[in-house]
């Protein structure tokens, strides 16, 4: 993920504002996307009808987090829609984290998810208080 940290860093727009914050919000979504498209690919091969939820809850938190992880991209976006916005994304990994978690014992790559979606959370968050 270095070219993320490079891509922002020579940005002239950015100029250190929460750069830092910027550049691993946008790792984290990137990794939870991924982590949660996987999982809901694995949970479909699994057949259990048990994991629909779990599923549902991925691939909605894929969408959101690749959705904030473009929208991060452009400097000039309104901070009240992107405040929403990582507000939604935060949320919507918080309740995928909680879902896995729920399965993480019997399936690894719930418990994997869970981390992704946690760490996507906290860093949501972070670019929010920064």
């Amino acid at each position: 993920m270095e070219l993320i940290n490079n891509m922002i860093e020579s940005h002239p727009s950015f100029n250190g504002k929460k750069s830092k914050e910027i550049q691993k919000c946008i790792r984290e979504c990137l990794a939870c996307a991924s982590a949660c498209t996987i999982c809901a690919d694995a949970c479909l091969s699994s057949k259990n009808s048990d994991l629909n939820k779990c599923i549902k809850d991925n691939l909605m938190c894929a969408e959101i987090c690749e959705t904030t992880a473009k929208l991060l991209a452009y400097e000039n976006n309104t901070s009240g829609a992107l405040t929403r916005l990582l507000e939604a994304c935060e949320q919507l990994c918080e309740v995928c984290e909680k879902e896995c978690q729920s399965h993480a014992e019997k399936m690894k790559h719930c418990e994997i998810c869970a981390e992704a979606c946690k760490s996507c959370k906290e860093a949501c968050l972070e670019l929010l208080n920064a």
